[in-house]
């Protein structure tokens, strides 16, 4: 079963055609070294439909000079929305995420 990895959280810009997120994973939990990190998801096809939708997406780790692509899927379920990252078509996180406000989304993720 796979467990807890980190949070983020998103800034909803460009009515949800754009997020920009800071992320940490599990060392914030291990009480060691921890870092907080940049990602920025561009919706592939711009709407008027809020977050709903998939998404080009970069991202960059401390302890990694490269920029990673992936792709990131939200759809929207009861109470909240379902985000899965992919990477080559393999999916490499997913996650669950409930607003905060209105341009903000909290996103608990798991390594898969």
């Amino acid at each position: 079963m796979a467990t807890f990895h980190g949070i983020q959280v998103y800034e909803i810009l460009e009515d949800g055609n754009l997020l920009n997120g800071v992320y940490t994973n599990t060392g914030l939990l291990r009480m060691g070294n921890y870092d907080v990190d940049n990602e920025i998801a561009r919706k592939k096809v711009y709407d008027d439909k809020g977050i709903d939708g998939q998404y080009d997406c970069r991202y960059i780790e401390t302890n990694n000079k490269s920029v990673e692509n992936c792709e990131l899927q939200i759809t929207k379920r009861q109470g909240g929305y379902d985000f899965i990252w992919r990477k080559k078509g393999k999916t490499i996180y997913s996650g669950i995420g409930l607003m905060s406000g209105n341009n903000h989304i909290a996103v608990s993720y798991i390594k898969v």
